[in-house]
């Protein structure tokens, strides 16, 4: 009997271990922004399509993006919200800070880029 019960228990350890793994394996590759495209002088962009650059790279200023993606939103009174990774997959381990940058239309980049976290940033 004895032996029963510890075929019994190891086998429940191994399903364990493969369920976590599956679920591990579920999590999604995207990230839910929404942000407020701006003119020059502060006001909200007019309403309508806007094509929009994201990029991703490690530091704040300067370098080189990681990732980048075009996504073809609508604004209202400016606001957007997009899911990034829709596009383009995103395979960065997230292991370290990142930093999003945003253009609009071909523009420059918005400044300064915003910093990710797996909580908002205030």
């Amino acid at each position: 009997m004895e032996v029963s019960y510890f075929f019994r228990r190891t086998f429940a350890v191994i399903v364990a271990f493969l369920l976590v793994g599956t679920a591990v394996a579920q999590i999604p590759r995207t990230i839910s922004y929404q942000g407020l495209l701006t003119t020059a002088a502060n006001d909200p962009v007019a309403d309508g399509q806007q094509t929009l650059t994201f990029a991703i790279y490690d530091a704040p200023t300067g370098g080189t993006a990681l990732w980048t993606e075009v996504q073809n939103t609508t604004t209202l009174q400016g606001v957007f919200d997009v899911t990034l990774g829709s596009v383009t997959p995103l395979t960065l381990s997230f292991d370290r800070p990142y930093y999003l940058g945003i253009t609009l239309q071909g523009n420059p980049e918005y400044a300064p880029r915003i910093g990710l976290a797996s909580a908002p940033m205030l």
